[in-house]
């Protein structure tokens, strides 16, 4: 039993780790592309 539970924990702390850095990797690339914008607005 506690091994089943020890294996959904660690399932759990691997996937929220998966999301967490895929939320960051999504705002970065938001504030990448944003920044892009605003050079090309600055140009013009």
């Amino acid at each position: 039993m506690f091994k089943k539970m020890a294996i959904g924990f660690l399932a759990v702390a691997i996937a929220c780790g998966l999301a967490a850095s895929g939320y960051s990797f999504g705002k970065y690339l938001a504030e990448r592309d944003n920044a892009g914008d605003a050079k090309e607005q600055a140009r013009a």
